[in-house]
């Protein structure tokens, strides 16, 4: 794997990271356009079609609980 893919791979869970850890703990995302905007929710739910996506899971299960934020499975 060529080392720009990597790092891009990289980048790309550590903003999806810490989209859901800002969604979670104040109820809020931020848009494309770097606002805020308040969110209330009581589930994620992750799904896609990327080949990654179990590697994506994987990670942010990790990350999450490191960040004390309680992660569960329905």
């Amino acid at each position: 794997m060529k080392i720009l893919e990597k790092i891009l791979k990289k980048y790309f869970k550590k903003k999806i990271l810490d989209q859901v850890a800002y969604l979670v703990k104040e109820s809020s995302v931020i848009t494309k356009d770097n606002k805020s905007i308040e969110l209330k929710v009581q589930t994620i739910c992750l799904h896609g079609d990327n080949k990654n996506v179990i590697n994506i899971i994987s990670y942010l299960i990790k990350e999450l609980k490191q960040l004390s934020i309680n992660v569960k499975s329905y």
